[in-house]
């Protein structure tokens, strides 16, 4: 075999050998990518990316079903997905939205680079991706070379624009594609061809164009900005009218200040009518709205009133009307719209009086109107016993018998009282023109009855006990002596007045601590010439006090010796303290409730105890010192409730009658002297029953 020959195969084969590796990357074309409006997968899925928003799904299948399917990834640059491979025949690719590109990877097959989706994914939403290999998809390619993707996106975004679009010089209406997305974007896959489109929106000039397809290679993007149709309007307060009503074209729209940025007006020339009530005339102008401006009115409005006063002369209680309004009573102030009035004066039981008037512009007047004129009869009162006094409906007009003239007519009450008589009460009708009579009757006797606080307290009616309260009986009016007694209580006694005008007394009686019998119980400490601590124990019989003490001293006297008689025998010295017992007698004195001061008289005797002893060998009997003395004094007592209060005792006790022991002892000690003469104070704790 020659070389040429060699090199020519050689040539070939490696030909064949290219050949056979580039059929190893097969070529994939994706036929089309569409939304499935009636697909509903991705809503019931409800899988979320981690931002709240549900995942939109790409469902990709082959259109021949030869395809490798489980052997495809996709990239969607820096958005989330998830691959669902377990459906026969085709993937579920979960993707989130605002997707607008994808590249496409496969061992077997040629990569696709960022493919163009042709729209933005939308979350929730269900997608199409038909593809196809190598040879197979001629007749599709064929077909999909004809179509082309036609993408509007219009603005201003969120404004509910409708897009229409026909093919150019075809019969029939416009095919309705419906509203745009949250983004203001809307697409659909179309023949080649031109087309007619009408994209129009509420409230915006509707845009018109022509487009032609002829590429199937891109998406045709229609950028379309609507131009606004309307334009807003605020009414300003720039004259002291806040709150005046607003009108546009016949319609109420608010209160001034008016601002609404909300509220769109559509383009042209509108009525604006400013109303403030009836004290204001109306304001009314025009206004021109242009394309997006703002229109600033600032209305005036001119009064139509003036400041009124009404009021009715020398009369009380008279009802104010102006045109049969109810305005007040006698006086009224106020604005009233300019014009002419009948104002009128009403009171019951009056004739009523009217005036015509006429209020001007901006003139303040005063208008008094005549009072309402009385209607009248007469009343005729006597009385049983006469000499009554009379009041009607609480005016005194005199005594009787009297002829009372002018009472107004209608009902009243006529009240006769005399002293020591029950008082009567009549109700009258006075009829104009009549003389009406009252003719009373008055009792002097009448069902009396007597309580106190608390009941159940002994009574005494001039001096004879009656029972217990409450008492009541059938008496004659008059003066009686009344005396309530009721344990722990203040007794009552004064002279009462009771009649049948008021027939029923009621007395609170003093709650009285201090009690004219008690027993008591008084510990104490004494302080004076004498300290000591002990305890009293007495009682009061009708306020006669006994009383009973006994006394532990606590000041010691000086060391005092006794000499011995043995011979060479050291002296003895003892140290002394007292012990006191006493009886009193005095009266007690209640001046308050709580309060009780009682001056006592008495007898003490005082004896020495021996305390500390210095080389005690002496036979000497302390007990042989004694001292009597008497005593003078006052206590005073005060309850601080039931059974316990607090005491202080001031006397001043001389010493009458001491034993030669006492003396000697006396002689040599100023404390002993003060143990049965000087002044001391008791005070302590009461014990009382």
């Amino acid at each position: 075999m020659s070389v040429r020959l060699r090199l020519c195969m050689f040539i070939l084969f490696l030909g064949i050998t290219g050949i056979v590796y580039a059929q190893d990357k097969l070529t994939f074309n994706i036929v089309s990518c569409e939304l499935d409006n009636l697909d509903l997968t991705a809503q019931s899925r409800k899988r979320t990316d981690g931002n709240g928003d549900l995942y939109a799904i790409i469902k990709f299948k082959d259109i021949d079903g030869n395809a490798d399917l489980d052997r495809f990834t996709f990239d969607f640059g820096a958005l989330r997905h998830e691959v669902d491979r377990n459906h026969d025949g085709e993937l579920w690719i979960y993707v989130q939205r605002n997707a607008k590109t994808v590249t496409i990877k496969h061992p077997r097959y040629k990569t696709i680079e960022k493919y163009d989706l042709g729209t933005t994914i939308q979350a929730g939403k269900t997608y199409v991706m038909k593809i196809t290999i190598d040879g197979r998809v001629k007749q599709n390619i064929e077909y999909a070379l004809t179509k082309q993707v036609l993408q509007f996106k219009i603005k201003p975004v969120g404004e509910n624009a409708m897009v229409k679009v026909k093919k150019t010089d075809t019969e029939g209406d416009y095919e309705i594609w419906g509203a745009v997305d949250n983004t203001g974007s809307i697409d659909k896959l179309l023949d080649f061809g031109t087309y007619d489109y009408i994209v129009s929106a509420p409230d915006y000039i509707s845009s018109e164009g022509r487009i032609k397809l002829y590429d199937s290679k891109q998406p045709h993007v229609e950028n379309v900005t609507l131009k606004p149709d309307f334009g807003f309007l605020t009414v300003e307060d720039t004259h002291g009218i806040s709150g005046a009503q607003v009108f546009v074209d016949g319609e109420f729209v608010g209160n001034i200040p008016f601002k609404d940025f909300n509220k769109r007006w559509r383009c042209g020339t509108h009525t604006l009518t400013v109303t403030n009530g009836d004290l204001y005339k109306p304001y009314s102008s025009t206004f021109t709205i242009t394309r997006g401006d703002t229109v600033r009115m600032r209305p005036h409005l001119t009064s139509d009133f003036a400041e009124t006063t009404i009021k009715v002369e020398d009369s009380k209680d008279a009802e104010i009307l102006i045109d049969g309004k109810h305005r007040g009573q006698n006086y009224w102030k106020g604005p009233l719209k300019a014009g002419r009035y009948v104002i009128t004066a009403r009171k019951e039981n009056h004739r009523e009086t009217s005036m015509s008037i006429e209020v001007k512009v901006d003139r303040m007047e005063t208008f008094t109107i005549p009072a309402p004129e009385p209607i009248t009869g007469s009343v005729y009162v006597s009385s049983r016993p006469s000499g009554a006094t009379i009041n009607i409906d609480g005016e005194f007009k005199g005594n009787t018998p009297q002829l009372i003239p002018d009472v107004i007519i209608g009902e009243h009450k006529v009240t006769l009282a005399l002293s020591n008589h029950k008082t009567e009460q009549y109700n009258i009708s006075v009829k104009e023109g009549v003389t009406e009579n009252v003719e009373g009757v008055l009792s002097d006797i009448a069902r009396m009855k007597i309580d106190s606080k608390p009941t159940n307290t002994e009574i005494f009616i001039n001096g004879s006990s009656v029972g217990r309260t409450p008492y009541e009986r059938e008496m004659p009016s008059g003066d009686y002596h009344i005396l309530l007694r009721q344990k722990k209580y203040k007794s009552f006694s004064e002279m009462v007045h009771l009649d049948s005008s008021t027939p029923n007394k009621t007395i609170t009686l003093v709650r009285q601590y201090q009690q004219p019998n008690a027993f008591y119980i008084q510990p104490f400490i004494q302080a004076g010439q004498s300290m000591a601590f002990g305890g009293s124990i007495g009682g009061f019989i009708c306020n006669v006090n006994v009383e009973g003490f006994y006394a532990m001293g606590m000041t010691t006297s000086e060391m005092i010796y006794w000499n011995t008689k043995a011979i060479n025998q050291q002296p003895c010295g003892y140290t002394y303290k007292s012990s006191t017992i006493g009886v009193r007698l005095g009266y007690g004195i209640t001046p308050s409730a709580r309060i009780r001061l009682t001056p006592q008289l008495g007898a003490n005797i005082v004896n020495l105890k021996a305390d500390e002893t210095y080389n005690a060998t002496s036979s000497f009997d302390a007990s042989k010192a004694y001292a009597v003395s008497i005593a003078g004094g006052v206590k005073f007592e005060y309850a601080l409730i039931d059974c316990i209060g607090a005491f202080i005792t001031a006397e001043y006790s001389m010493a009458m009658k001491k034993s030669d022991y006492f003396n000697a002892m006396e002689d040599v000690s100023t404390q002993i002297k003060g143990f049965a003469s000087g002044f001391n104070a008791r005070a302590g704790v009461s014990l009382f029953f």
